[in-house]
């Protein structure tokens, strides 16, 4: 088992070398299987080949990409993808198995699932880093962007409703024509997709006390970022912070 996450530290090393824009799916998936120490569920790989299938299918006959992300946003609301918001700190939400084992997760990660199938099925679904909640889109620069929030069964979103939404999340003033919202909704690149579920996990850590915890994201982190000085002097100091609790 340590050799086989020392390969998988080695594999996302390569993937995530600065300059190079990691593929979304396949290192979030590793990012988890790390953390779990490798023990992921077992099918998580025969689900995502079947939703693959499925999606490719869904979109065959879509003629634009708004019709195609529609295809996909129905599909995962038919297989029982869903936000759970009864539970959501629950540290599995944070993991690309875990949510396609139990059809459940975080607004970002049931997004990233999303764009995967998209994506392979020829529809450039985009993330968007919203405020407080994460959502996905097509012809995010047209007048009227087309938004989907998964966690919440697929609605579709009108800039009136994402200015009532920043509203909610921020405190602060927001109209639907407002030239601050469209920069909200500009598409987010992997590494800082990657970078807010990272930091998810370093806040559910943190919360808990799971310190070791906290010391490998933030490691995962620093690897992410290298050009970021202080993420690493950070693992330093609260790995030297741990040993001297035990």
């Amino acid at each position: 088992m340590i050799d086989s996450l020392e390969s998988l530290r080695d594999s996302l090393t390569t993937m995530l070398a600065p300059g190079v824009e990691p593929p979304l799916f396949d290192t979030a998936f590793m990012l988890g299987e790390l953390l779990q120490g490798g023990d992921v569920w077992p099918l998580a790989r025969t689900r995502l080949l079947e939703l693959e299938a499925l999606a490719l299918s869904r979109c065959a006959s879509c003629a634009t990409d708004e019709a195609r992300a529609e295809a996909i946003i129905e599909l995962l609301r038919d297989e029982g993808f869903r936000g759970n918001s009864d539970d959501y700190e629950q540290v599995d939400n944070s993991f690309m198995d875990r949510v396609l084992e139990r059809g459940c997760g975080l607004p970002i990660t049931l997004c990233v699932l999303a764009m995967h199938l998209a994506n392979g099925a020829g529809c450039p679904l985009l993330g968007i880093s919203f405020p407080g909640h994460f959502l996905v889109g097509v012809d995010l620069q047209s007048p009227s962007p087309i938004v989907f929030d998964p966690f919440r069964e697929g609605q579709r979103l009108s800039l009136e409703e994402l200015a009532t939404r920043y509203r909610d999340a921020t405190g602060k003033a927001m109209t639907s024509s407002a030239p601050l919202l469209r920069q909200c909704l500009q598409a987010a690149p992997n590494r800082a997709i990657l970078s807010r579920m990272l930091r998810n996990l370093q806040r559910h850590y943190a919360q808990r006390g799971a310190q070791d915890r906290v010391v490998e994201v933030v490691g995962l982190l620093a690897l992410l970022h290298p050009e970021i000085e202080g993420l690493r002097a950070l693992q330093g100091k609260l790995h030297h912070r741990l040993l001297e609790l035990n």
